[in-house]
């Protein structure tokens, strides 16, 4: 089903056709994104050398759509009592840019505002039955990244999508996220020590204050 999130009329037909064929929503995963070439989204320029619309592309898709998207799910969600609302975001939602970081400030401003908006709905969604989390995920190999794939020199040790997936897929199967609601969450990387079991999650401490947890498929 294709639908540009910059139309507001075509994110509400998407959310309308899912209810009239399967009468619910369980999970909504907000990831659509509004993305230069990753050559110009790493590149480094200064913020006064970026065109408006830069900004206008990468906040538009990306927080604003997260929020649209939301509002339809949640919508749905709370008349049944359950749900579940997951925004991918990154490690740029809590720690932003340094001097020497090459992520432009659109994405890392998004990025911000998306960890906020997941704290903001969570707080609205509190005893809905429905739950809101954010997901950090590793580096990964995604389309765009493949497609301009010089830009980060070796990437080989980059997790795959599919790894994405299977942890929320195990997160959401593992029934523990009414508990998270409001969370900000990151997996162990598939290459790199134990893993626990499928939806487990492991507490520890994060930069900006949330509640940040590990979690990672078996097998």
């Amino acid at each position: 089903m294709r639908c540009d999130h910059r139309d507001d009329a075509q994110v509400a037909a998407v959310f309308a056709r899912v209810l009239a064929e399967q009468s619910r929503i369980d999970v909504l995963v907000n990831n659509a994104f509004g993305s230069p070439p990753q050559s110009v989204l790493w590149g480094g320029g200064p913020f006064w050398t970026l065109p408006t619309g830069l900004w206008d592309k990468v906040i538009d898709v990306g927080l604003r759509s997260h929020f649209i998207a939301a509002a339809h799910a949640a919508a749905a969600m709370v008349d049944r009592g359950r749900g579940l609302i997951v925004n991918v975001a990154a490690h740029f939602a809590a720690t932003g840019k340094t001097r020497r970081s090459p992520v432009l400030i659109p994405y890392s401003v998004g990025k911000a505002g998306l960890h906020r908006l997941t704290a903001d709905i969570a707080a609205e969604l509190d005893g809905t039955g429905v739950a809101v989390v954010e997901l950090w995920p590793h580096p990964t190999r995604t389309e765009g990244v493949l497609a301009d794939s010089t830009v980060f020199g070796d990437i080989s040790g980059w997790d795959d999508p599919v790894h994405t997936g299977r942890v929320l897929a195990g997160f959401v199967a593992a029934g523990h996220w009414p508990a998270r609601s409001g969370q900000s969450l990151g997996h162990a990387h598939p290459r790199r020590g134990t893993r626990p079991r499928t939806g487990e999650l492991a507490h520890h401490p994060c930069p900006s204050s949330c509640v940040t947890s590990h979690c990672c498929p078996a097998g």
